[in-house]
């Protein structure tokens, strides 16, 4: 959101809407066993890649 003063070529002032980028490490991943969003750490899994745990339910993500 961004607060605009009126201005000739604006018109009225207020506070505006503004689409901004936003940091991945801003989102949270949504787990499929809990059904909400948490925290994931970074395992190694018997094949020896790696995949992404839920640190709630410490189900595997992916992988």
């Amino acid at each position: 959101k961004r607060h605009t003063r009126p201005s000739p070529t604006t018109g009225q002032g207020g506070i505006v809407e503004k689409e901004a980028p936003m940091f991945v490490c801003k989102v949270k991943l949504i787990c499929p066993k809990c059904a909400t969003g948490t925290r994931v750490s970074m395992t190694k899994t018997g094949e020896g890649k790696k995949a992404r745990v839920c640190l709630k339910c410490k189900e595997l993500i992916d992988g």
